[in-house]
């Protein structure tokens, strides 16, 4: 699934339209729509953050950062914070470079997995 994909269907179980989503989010119908479909590249981390809160806000997504964090690995953008965490304190990037070499070679996990349900 793209980020693209899971954004449009995050818009329609939360019973919005383009319109509302994008005036939610502070962002262009147009843009939404392309971001939709596919046809613009995925937004920076803080447009994606503003749509995950209106999704949250719509009562339909659990406001987390597993929703955060799922549409930014969609998007294919790592956290702003971790990567913060990772500057203060270097000698963390010898562990999180083998924890990602160790986690490369396990099947990934599927969204079910990603997602808190109500």
């Amino acid at each position: 699934m793209t980020f693209g994909q899971r954004i449009r269907e995050l818009r329609q179980k939360a019973g919005l339209t383009q319109y509302a989503l994008a005036k939610r989010a502070d962002i262009e119908q147009t843009y939404l729509s392309m971001i939709e479909n596919d046809q613009r590249q995925a937004p920076g981390e803080k447009i994606i953050l503003k749509l995950a809160s209106v999704f949250a806000s719509t009562g339909n997504q659990s406001k987390s950062t597993i929703l955060d964090d799922e549409l930014l690995l969609l998007a294919g953008k790592f956290p702003s914070e971790l990567i913060k965490q990772i500057g203060q304190n270097p000698q963390a990037m010898p562990y999180l470079r083998s924890f990602l070499s160790h986690i490369g070679n396990k099947p990934p996990m599927g969204k079910e997995h990603m997602i808190i349900k109500h």
